[in-house]
């Protein structure tokens, strides 16, 4: 067997290592030259320049002729030797040159060997990448792929006549053999696409190359700003990136950059990236794209696609969406919409149960909510203010006949998001608006109109749009989407969400790949909005909206309040909230000091006697005005653990009660708690009402542990001998403050365009100590995390003002829920890459966060103080 021998092969760093050598030697013995005053001897010096010339030659040659397999001769090496013999007379010619200049400097003068030394780093340069194109070009062969039967001959035509229309050298084609066949393959397609060796460089100039890589390969996949970029997971693709778009690595020999649109990282469409990746791959599968709106795979092509046609992305600079413009006129709010009867008018389905309950609670409060309109319109100006077209989608609704959430509400069911609905609509309809009600899915098609069209093609259809903004909860969502399916992108930046429990930046973040504590996030999430538009029950999400919801009726100023007698009211309307209650104990302590009552319903008699003690009197399911009378009569009222976060003892602190809450411990969340298993948060709930626990606390509020009987008793004997509670209510839960905030979110929130709202001039950013979120940074220094600032605070120099060594420490962009803020270990100040992971909330026991802080009005958390 013969043996094989090791292969040589000449790389461009190889010979730069040599002529490197060579420049030394030479350079040394020219000072010793002069030194010597060896200045009478040109002859000598020319003959040795020759020499070690020649002797460079001859290592090329040996080097190239060992690059063939068993000393076999290359099959392109009669190209080389073209490429080689030009550049040869090259270096004779400049050799001649020099050997005039050493010379003159040996003779004349120190200060022209200085020059000297000039000329010859420039000729080595000139070699070396001289060198590096022969040797690359040398790489670039046209493929004989019969798959691509045409390509020679194009390759052939085009190398004559690129110059001849200047998109060719648009699209980078310099008339190399390496930028046609990219061409003919990336643009054209008549080729195959080349395969390049990227090797990652060893290059002292970008000393960060290499780990840079690393990541990359490891993360690509975590922002789609990459895919935009056309990184697809290969080192090519890496490389091309990091040295075209990000700098941290050299230029790849052979690949020529295009000079093209920067895909904007704009937190407005979180979805652009991911959009101009698809195009990349897609665009030609069907044909409309380039007919009917001039795609042609340049990312300029496919930004104004992207965000004329579809919506996904925003306008380039300079252009305008070539839209209709609407004739229709900026209306003022209709403030005179205040007859009960139209509003009940616009609740209608075939189904009456959904919107029973609804119009009951409308009508009850409808005077209460007449007297907060002249409240707000006497203390807020509404000049500027514009008329909105607002469709109202309530998915749980449109699904009764699986859900029977109508139905159940009659049952003891849950009541909250009935609640929500009803003060939502309310508000709107008294805020002048001209509002549209579904229930039903075919009546949201119909609502919807041109939109249910068919498509003929991939390229969406043109619609109206005739709606401002949206509201709807996740069952909506699905519900939306069903019918128009890829047309979301015109409707996406006008959802108001209406969530509970609120939503958080990992679940809404379709990109998002790190491992989510307590598995999957179920049914909901990946939707990439931007979490303002999730709007909740309660202010406890910063990152979300806080819609809130109305406590009955405000109530009475009394100076002093009547001593009640003693008796409670259980906070547990349906028969499974007592079925599931492990630990009764409790409920005997309270029976030994106060007259137990419930209001219990959802079974029949013989199965509410199972669950329910003999002591509690059972009134049974109530009307809300009943319910508000017991609770006028009622002392204390008592949390059994669950529902969870839900009105009823905001309803019973209104009415003068004492509440007792029920402590957690541990705190419950979707790791430890099946509730919260498909609820798209992490957040820690450490009682049945943190509300009430953290923003009313005592007296009103004795947060317990229900299973330490001890602590039961202690505070039912401090209630006793305490004076009685004036009924309190927070402002914000009021109409008037629910028709203040609502006034001003639909007035100035946008997610559509560029937001302007809260007043910039209400930014504190404020440095957090380790493994503390924004939301308890800005809570200390009595002030609420705001999301909307993030953006202002994502800068190099806003990390440093605040404290952080970010001027001595290296900056890291990645998409990081703790960004912006310092990480101690590795030690690096980071900038946020991803704007929908911003995130009050989330913490890290290794970094210290930036946090966008800002006041708030007392009683109005959602509000800045100037707002």
């Amino acid at each position: 067997m013969q043996r094989q021998r090791h292969s040589f092969k000449l790389t461009s760093h190889r010979v730069g290592v040599i002529l490197i050598l060579l420049s030394f030697i030479w350079g040394l013995y020219l000072i010793k030259i002069q030194l010597d005053e060896r200045s009478s001897q040109p002859d000598y010096l020319k003959a040795r320049i020759i020499q070690l010339s020649r002797e460079y030659i001859k290592a090329l040659a040996r080097e190239k002729s060992l690059g063939g397999i068993d000393g076999q001769v290359p099959k392109d090496v009669e190209d080389m030797k073209k490429a080689t013999a030009v550049l040869l007379q090259s270096m004779m010619d400049r050799i001649h040159i020099l050997e005039i200049q050493v010379e003159s400097v040996i003779v004349n003068s120190t200060q022209e060997f200085q020059n000297l030394a000039n000329q010859i780093k420039s000729l080595n340069s000139s070699i070396y990448n001289g060198n590096r194109t022969t040797v690359w070009e040398d790489k670039c062969v046209i493929p004989n792929d019969p798959s691509y039967p045409e390509c020679l001959q194009k390759f052939n035509w085009l190398e004559k006549n690129w110059k001849k229309d200047p998109r060719f050298a648009k699209h980078g084609v310099n008339g190399s053999r390496c930028s046609i066949l990219k061409y003919l393959s990336e643009v054209e397609a008549w080729c195959p696409k080349p395969q390049f060796n990227c090797e990652i460089p060893n290059d002292s100039a970008f000393p960060h190359c290499s780990a840079k890589v690393q990541w990359m390969r490891k993360y690509w996949t975590s922002d789609p700003k990459f895919r935009g970029h056309g990184v697809d997971g290969s080192d090519c693709s890496i490389l091309y990136y990091l040295s075209e778009v990000e700098n941290w690595c050299p230029s790849v020999a052979g690949h020529t950059s295009v000079s093209d649109c920067a895909v904007p990282n704009n937190p407005s469409h979180p979805s652009c990236m991911a959009k101009v990746a698809w195009m990349r791959n897609f665009w030609k599968s069907d044909a409309c794209y380039a007919k009917d709106y001039g795609v042609n795979g340049t990312i300029c092509s496919f930004l104004v696609y992207l965000s004329e046609v579809e919506n996904w992305c925003p306008l380039l600079p300079g252009r305008a969406r070539p839209t209709v413009v609407s004739t229709k006129p900026l209306l003022k709010p209709n403030f005179h919409q205040k007859e009960l009867s139209g509003l009940l008018t616009l609740l209608d389905d075939k189904n009456a149960i959904k919107f029973r309950w609804i119009k009951t609670r409308i009508t009850r409060m409808w005077p209460a909510w007449r007297e907060a309109l002249k409240f707000l319109k006497s203390n807020r100006d509404s000049s500027k203010d514009v008329r909105k077209k607002i469709l109202i989608h309530i998915g749980v609704l449109a699904s009764e006949s699986t859900l029977h959430f109508a139905e159940n509400a009659y049952k003891g069911g849950p009541l909250g998001e009935l609640v929500q609905w009803s003060d939502l609509i309310s508000s709107l309809y008294l805020l002048g608006h001209d509002i549209t009600v579904s229930a039903d899915i075919n009546k949201l098609q119909q609502a919807l109109g041109s939109v249910k069209h068919g498509r003929k093609n991939s390229c969406p259809i043109h619609i109206s749009d005739d709606f401002d903004l949206i509201y709807l909860d996740y069952y909506g969502i699905r519900q939306l989407i069903s019918k128009i399916g890829s047309l979301m992108p015109y409707f996406k930046c006008k959802f108001r969400i209406l969530d509970s429990f609120g939503t958080e930046a990992q679940f809404n973040y379709a990109g998002f790949t790190e491992k989510i504590p307590g598995g999957s996030m179920g049914l909901w999430g990946r939707h990439n909005l931007n979490l303002r538009q999730f709007m909740t029950m309660f202010p406890h999400s910063p990152d979300n909206s806080f819609l809130g919801f109305v406590v009955g009726e405000k109530p009475p100023d009394v100076k002093q309040p009547k001593k009640k007698k003693p008796r409670a009211l259980v906070y547990g309307k349906h028969f499974y909230m007592w079925k599931d209650l492990k630990n009764k104990e409790f409920l005997n302590i309270i029976n030994k000091y106060l007259e137990i009552h419930a209001t219990v319903g959802g079974a029949n008699d013989f199965e509410l006697r199972k669950y329910i003690p003999s002591f509690v009197i059972n009134h049974g399911v109530l009307p809300a005005a009943e319910v508000q009378s017991l609770l006028q009569q009622s002392m204390v009222f008592v949390g059994l653990g669950f529902p969870y976060e839900g009105p009823a003892p905001l309803e019973a602190i209104a009415n003068g009660c004492f509440y007792l809450n029920p402590k957690f411990t541990p705190p419950r969340n979707r790791l430890n708690t099946p509730f919260f298993k498909d609820k798209p948060t992490l957040r820690k709930i450490t009682s049945q009402h943190p509300y009430t626990e953290e923003y009313i606390s005592k007296p009103y509020v004795y947060t317990i542990d229900i299973d330490n009987d001890a602590e039961v008793e202690e505070v039912l004997k401090a209630i006793l001998v305490s004076e009685p509670v004036k009924p309190y209510m927070p402002f914000e839960f009021t109409h008037e403050g629910m028709l203040e905030r609502l006034h001003e979110f639909v007035q100035k929130q946008d997610f559509c365009g560029q937001s302007h709202w809260p007043p910039i001039e209400t930014l504190r950013p404020i440095k957090g100590d380790i493994s503390k979120s924004c939301k308890e940074t800005c809570h200390e220094k009595e002030m609420v995390c705001e999301p909307e600032f993030f953006q202002e605070i994502n800068l190099p120099e806003q990390l440093t003002r605040a404290g952080f060594p970010c001027n001595t420490t290296r900056s890291e962009d990645t998409p990081s829920l703790v960004a912006p803020g310092y990480r101690e270990d590795p030690p690096a100040c980071l900038l946020q890459a991803q704007p929908l992971l911003f995130s009050c909330t989330a913490t890290s026991p290794s970094t210290s966060r930036l946090c966008p802080c800002r006041d708030f009005k007392k009683g109005q958390v959602a509000l800045c103080k100037s707002c």
